[in-house]
């Protein structure tokens, strides 16, 4: 997992988000742990690009179903005015 995220942070420090965004999409092919996940929102969220977030976290909550991921993805949509989702 280091590597994939060092990886997408040198891209986002160079300035190609474009291309952290591609690395954190074949990142999360392989399912990982909740923080590439997070990480990749996070990041969304650094450039205002709450509607790609919210993408990313619709494929969190689809591939790691659990009540704490769920929660994450509730306060999201709390903070983002879309609660009613």
């Amino acid at each position: 997992d280091q590597f994939w995220y060092k990886y997408a942070y040198m891209e986002e420090m160079i300035g190609n988000v474009a291309g952290a965004r591609q690395i954190f999409d074949r990142w999360i092919q392989w399912e990982p742990e909740d923080n590439a996940w997070t990480s990749y929102i996070k990041m969304e969220l650094r450039y205002n690009e709450t509607d790609r977030a919210r993408a990313v976290f619709e494929k969190f909550v689809q591939v790691i179903p659990k009540v704490s991921t769920w929660m994450k993805f509730a306060k999201f949509e709390q903070k983002n005015g879309t609660a009613d989702r």
